[in-house]
């Protein structure tokens, strides 16, 4: 799970940094969510 987070979560912060980070906060709450899970 902990390969596929991190993975999940690389492509999370290129998305956010694709639409000019406003997904910032989101993604930032998502990859915690991984990485608790």
């Amino acid at each position: 799970m902990r390969l596929s987070a991190t993975k999940t979560s690389s492509l999370l912060v290129s998305v956010s940094s694709l639409l000019g980070g406003r997904l910032d906060k989101n993604a930032s709450q998502i990859i915690t969510i991984l990485l608790v899970t």
